[in-house]
């Protein structure tokens, strides 16, 4: 599922395109539009010149004229592919859009989860989302108030209400990197291993940036690369599987003690 690495690279992508116009605008599917039909989308968009790109969490908006956002939210397998007009088009496209440059992006989403509207404002739909703070966007005091005192510390993190970017699978390396079982209750946190657990989000989080959020490019030491049960854990022991919120979570036990 994408999370706050794949979307930040993503909104990295986009930037690179900001003064380009959109010449052309096609929904192949749309049930991927929220509020809005696929004429609407073209009128609001086609003609109109980026301006500004910002990420919130696993959101991505991207501003087109002077008062009109793209919100698009990945779901399970969306992603957003940059190409020429004249390369052949992915599979499971959903939405393009053509530049007078003659590239494109297509937004493909094999499981069809992840949902694209228009917005008058992303800071109004953060809001009324009800998302926590950024992950890269807080420091250690409100890291740890996003926290809380309840539930169990897998569970937190992926909350998107307390920090917002952090889903099943980093935040299973945020906690193997911090050497945290992953049901340990946030009220039994102390404030060193709060404070650890603060460093290696924003390492783990920054370190998939920089690798293109690719799991192949991933340090050799991150337990995404061995998520299979039984599997040889990085530093030692073997990798667990275990169910928690219906998620499988990865971690070792022999870094990640229950205690």
């Amino acid at each position: 599922m994408p999370e706050l690495p794949d979307v930040e690279v993503a909104r990295r992508r986009v930037a690179r395109d900001l003064g380009e116009r959109i010449t052309r605008v096609e929904v192949n599917t749309p049930r991927v539009l929220i509020g809005t039909k696929p004429a609407g989308l073209r009128s609001a968009l086609a003609g109109k010149t980026l301006r500004a790109v910002r990420r919130h969490g696993k959101h991505l908006f991207v501003q087109a004229g002077k008062d009109q956002w793209l919100a698009l939210h990945f779901g399970m397998t969306g992603n957003l592919v940059h190409l020429t007009t004249r390369a052949p088009v992915p599979g499971h496209t959903h939405l393009t859009l053509d530049f007078a440059d003659e590239t494109r992006w297509v937004y493909s989403d094999p499981r069809l989860f992840g949902r694209v509207r228009l917005i008058d404002d992303p800071e109004e739909f953060i809001a009324a989302k009800r998302l926590g703070p950024d992950a890269l966007d807080l420091d250690a005091r409100v890291f740890s108030d996003a926290l809380g005192r309840r539930g169990i510390v897998k569970s937190a993190l992926m909350d998107q209400s307390r920090i917002a970017g952090i889903g099943n699978v980093y935040s299973d390396e945020i906690l193997y990197q911090a050497g945290i079982h992953p049901q340990t209750r946030v009220s039994a946190l102390t404030p060193a291993q709060r404070q650890s657990l603060y460093r290696t989000m924003r390492s783990v989080l920054r370190a998939a940036i920089a690798r293109g959020a690719d799991p192949d490019r991933l340090p050799d030491d991150f337990i995404t690369r061995h998520r299979h049960d039984g599997e040889r854990c990085p530093r030692g022991g073997r990798v667990a599987r275990l169910s928690i919120g219906g998620r499988s979570t990865y971690y070792c036990p022999a870094r990640q003690p229950r205690v």
